[in-house]
């Protein structure tokens, strides 16, 4: 005959493990994604550019958007046509070209002469990340040259604002290869804790200036940006609270 004491014990211990399991599956497919493809169609050669969000976990990042700037370098923002083929966090596949024709279409920036793109890049503008943590970033980005000199290879700033209080560095930037075609970039921001839970939070991504040998044209295409979080582990809290009820029965058990 098992003992009181003993059969609490057994309880406990298949709680505890049914918990963890059930934790492990949640955590395993927590992370919750908003996805640009640029392009209002999947096959990319219909339809037009477009800001507008493509995909959305539910209930996830509130209503973010993006804005393209050029300023003080003399690029302009151009038409996007071209994209990359990419599968999102929904198994939809956007196709593209790989680069500057149909199909598919993408955000653009255009130096030509002399131009470069000083002060040129975008915004992504009203994430609420209420209950969200480990913010990541993926994007396919082109930057490519007609003549001589090098095209942007980095962000000359990465920064974030809360509740429009000013811009801050994120301390994250990446590189990228120049070329005809698009290569994947990744920005890891889950060591930026400031921003964890909070409900209105910009970036601002300034591209690099580049270089120039004469009058030559260079261009930006950047494509497929998918942002993605961890949303809080609840679960984690109460197997928590759970641990602290057992360790309170124990002592009850043990008197």
């Amino acid at each position: 005959m098992k003992t009181v004491k003993q059969h609490i014990n057994q309880r406990i211990r298949a709680l505890l493990v049914s918990a963890a399991f059930l934790a492990s599956i949640g955590s395993a497919s927590a992370e919750v994604y908003v996805f640009w493809s640029f392009q209002t169609t999947e096959s990319g050669t219909g339809g037009a550019q477009t800001l507008d969000v493509t995909s959305q976990s539910p209930g996830a990042f509130g209503s973010p958007t993006i804005t393209q700037f050029a300023d003080t370098g003399g690029a302009t923002i151009g038409g996007g046509t071209g994209g990359a083929t990419y599968i999102d966090f929904e198994g939809t596949t956007w196709t593209g070209s790989n680069g500057s024709s149909l199909p598919g279409h993408s955000i653009s920036w255009d130096a030509t002469g002399n131009t470069l793109f000083t002060g040129s890049g975008f915004t992504l503008s009203n994430l609420d990340l209420t209950g969200l943590s480990d913010l990541n970033m993926r994007f396919d980005i082109r930057s490519a040259t007609a003549g001589g000199g090098t095209p942007p290879t980095t962000f000359a700033s990465v920064e974030y604002q809360v509740d429009g209080g000013g811009w801050i560095s994120t301390g994250v930037n990446s590189s990228w290869a120049t070329g005809t075609t698009f290569v994947p970039v990744t920005l890891d921001f889950s060591s930026l804790s400031a921003i964890n839970g909070l409900e209105n939070v910009d970036f601002r991504f300034v591209f690099a200036s580049g270089s120039k040998t004469g009058s030559t044209n260079h261009a930006i295409r950047l494509d497929n940006l998918e942002v993605s979080a961890i949303p809080e582990p609840s679960t984690l809290v109460l197997i928590g609270m759970f641990g602290l009820a057992t360790l309170a029965l124990r002592r009850r058990i043990g008197k």
